[in-house]
């Protein structure tokens, strides 16, 4: 039984992935920055560690005895730092496969930082003599829960553009980041997942029944300052321009090597709008909302 090491396992791609992997028979650990889930997170094939990749020096017992690493770095000013003692430490301990999560890449895309920040961690792997997989993702069809009040009053705020991009579910995801860990086949190789249909925002605010609200990336980051702070709104600022000039589109090939991971096709953007609406209306039923 292969002993995985989950770093960011308890996002919101993380779970997902810590559950198909304990539901396929692995040992998880789940290296956490919170001692309170660490201590929580006890089950027959699941365990949190606590560890900090701000301060490397606390992340070497969760290494010791593991066969794979998942590494899910989160989006942060210190994103590259913690990454690579991730995988210093995972290579210093003898770690036999690291599978990456990196972030689509398109031509000029270096310029978003949360993407140039994943190229340092990206080039280690490459470099090191380690088996590894890539997994480059998409955007989230997820990621429109964060504006779930906005849909619900009529307009799907986030400003990506008519050039079309890519998007994909956070359950694929997990089930790519799943298979590259406890699937040979997979070693030392970059794969990108999306859907195989090209979003826009008029596209998305048509299925969700609502009004786009725009390119207008001034109003976008007033209407979002109060929540988020400005390195992030930078970022994405930045991210939405890429996207509103060039979009962010996968290629036959990328869509061909994708099924050969999912050993599926991915899910459809309408059947994710549909659960979405389905648990919505539950929520405002039951009083939730």
């Amino acid at each position: 039984m292969q002993q995985v090491l989950v770093i960011g396992g308890t996002g919101r791609i993380g779970t997902p992935t810590v559950k198909e992997l304990t539901e396929r028979g692995a040992r998880v650990r789940v290296m956490t920055r919170s001692h309170a889930k660490a201590a929580a997170m006890h089950g027959t094939n699941v365990c949190g560690m606590f560890g900090d990749l701000n301060r490397s020096y606390t992340v070497r017992d969760a290494f010791i005895g593991v066969d794979t690493l998942i590494l899910i770095t989160a989006h942060s000013i210190t994103e590259t730092g913690q990454g690579l003692a991730a995988v210093s430490t995972a290579l210093a301990e003898g770690v036999r496969r690291i599978v990456f999560l990196s972030t689509a890449v398109g031509p000029g895309a270096m310029r978003i930082p949360h993407v140039a920040a994943k190229a340092p961690i990206e080039h280690a792997l490459i470099t090191s003599r380690t088996d590894y997989t890539i997994v480059r993702a998409h955007s989230l069809f997820q990621n429109d829960c964060a504006v779930d009040d906005a849909i619900s009053d009529g307009i799907y705020p986030l400003p990506i553009g008519s050039a079309g991009i890519s998007r994909v579910d956070v359950r694929d995801v997990a089930t790519a980041l799943a298979n590259a860990a406890l699937n040979s086949g997979f070693e030392r190789h970059i794969y990108s997942l999306g859907a195989t249909e090209r979003f826009t925002g008029e596209s998305v605010a048509r299925a969700y029944g609502v009004k786009y609200a725009g390119d207008d990336l001034e109003l976008w980051e007033r209407n979002v300052s109060a929540s988020m702070p400005k390195w992030q709104r930078d970022d994405l600022r930045i991210m939405y321009r890429y996207y509103q000039a060039f979009g962010m589109a996968m290629s036959l090939n990328d869509y061909l090597e994708q099924e050969r991971l999912l050993d599926a096709t991915p899910r459809r953007f309408s059947d994710f709008v549909e659960e979405r609406s389905s648990t919505l209306e539950c929520a405002c039923a039951c009083g939730e909302r």
